[in-house]
Parts: structure tokens; sequence; C-alpha cells
């Protein structure tokens, strides 16, 4: 009997503990309190996820576990989302089913969900720890009637586009991933939203000597309440260099 081990993981994890500078290099050198548009790098995913899968094989070989010549138990690098079922997709084929004399990075390797680079929004802030419930999605941006792209007029938050995998690289740097060819996010707007979670309110003082405005604690609540924020991030600009 052989055997057909899957292993799920999303492997970029892998490289966060162990190598993250191969993972984003110049992580350490990021700016605080900064916001960067990257895009992936399929030929990079290919190589990673063949040594990975090559020493994982050996490794059970080694222990005389009964595999099917050529099975690749680990198919997953970013853990992406299917946004219909939810279930987590591959990110390559077989390895056995690759095309000989095909490079790194090929079409013909990675599964229709990753078949192309994918724009990355990273954040190094402690938003996302103080915030974890904030939302980040894309939505387009208008354009008017010379169809030139409108960021003066307020979209449609209802035309949303969520990420199809996400993560943390240490407790400061979070990205997100979409699902869209990098160069379209130049006519996306990044939004960050604020989840409406029960209600706060503000630590509204007031200076020493001056009376309160309120009469009572329901004139106090309307005045003190922190309704939920939302951030827009023009693409155009956040991903001028890409």
């Amino acid at each position: 009997m052989e055997l057909t081990p899957e292993l799920p993981l999303p492997s970029w994890q892998f490289l966060r503990d162990e190598a993250p500078e191969w993972l984003l290099p110049g992580t350490g050198t990021i700016d605080a309190d900064s916001v960067i548009a990257l895009k992936t790098n399929p030929a990079f995913v290919d190589a990673f996820l063949l040594g990975l899968n090559a020493q994982i094989v050996a490794e059970l070989r080694f222990r005389n576990y009964p595999l099917i010549p050529g099975w690749t138990p680990v198919r997953t690098f970013w853990g992406r989302a299917n946004a219909a079922s939810g279930a987590v997709e591959d990110d390559i084929r077989d390895i056995g089913g690759w095309p000989a004399n095909t490079p790194f990075g090929s079409s013909t390797h990675q599964t229709p969900a990753a078949a192309s680079a994918d724009l990355v929004v990273l954040f190094n802030t402690p938003l996302f720890r103080e915030y974890p419930g904030t939302l980040v999605y894309l939505v387009p941006a208008l354009r008017d009637a010379q169809s030139r792209l409108d960021w003066t007029t307020r979209p449609n938050f209802d035309d949303r586009q969520f990420p199809a995998f996400q993560g943390r690289i240490s407790s400061e740097q979070t990205f997100f991933g979409f699902d869209l060819v990098p160069e379209l996010g130049k006519e996306r707007w990044v939004v960050l939203e604020e989840t409406v979670n029960g209600r706060r309110f503000f630590n509204a003082r007031t200076k020493a000597g001056a009376v309160n405005a309120a009469h009572n604690g329901a004139d106090l609540a309307v005045g003190t309440i922190s309704p939920p924020r939302r951030v827009l991030i023009r693409g155009d600009i956040l991903l001028g260099g890409l």
C-alpha cells in the first residue's frame, strides 16, 4: 500500500520563523507606521516548495513511509482562501506533473488561483494588534465623464474585494494579499474599516474649572460616543513605483 499524505500548511510561516529576510527582504528596515505595496513572486514560491517537498519526501522515505512516487505533500504557500467556499487553495500543482524544461514561475506549475503575481499591501504599524478586527479591502475608484480616475468622489463600498490571504510577519508587520494583477491596484482604493463591535466612548475630559455641558447620562453618551472610522488610501499613490 502506498499513501498520499497531505500537509495543507501555509508554508510562508516557515520562512517567517526561520529566515524572514527571505520572505520579505529588508523587513527589518521598513519605517514605522508605513504602508507599502508589494507583489508576490511565483518563481520563488515554485523554488521554495520544490525544495521543501524534496526534503519532506526524503525524510518520510528515510522512515519507511510508503509514498506514491512523485507525490507532492505540500502545495500551499500563502494559504489563500477561495472567495466562494472559503476552502484553502493550493499554489502549485503536483511537481511530478510539471512539464520538462519549464522555468520557475511558469503558469503550468501553478493552480488557477495562483496563476500570476498578486498584489500585497503591507502595514508596519501596531494598528492591527490594538484593533485586530479592522477590515482591509479594495474598492475601485470611480471614473469621470472622460473615463479618468476620479479620486474626489465617494466610491461604491459595496463593490469591495477582500484579501485572498493575509498574515503577520511580526507584532507590527501585517500583510494582506489580493487576487489582483498588481498594476490594477493603481485603480483601487485601499480601505481600512473599523468594525462595529458594540459601542465605544471617548474619555471626555473637561478643562479644570470648566462646566460639562451634559445635563444627564444620555447627553454625555451622545457627546462622547466614538463612531467607527474608515480610512482610504489612493492606490495610484501607494503603487506609484510598483
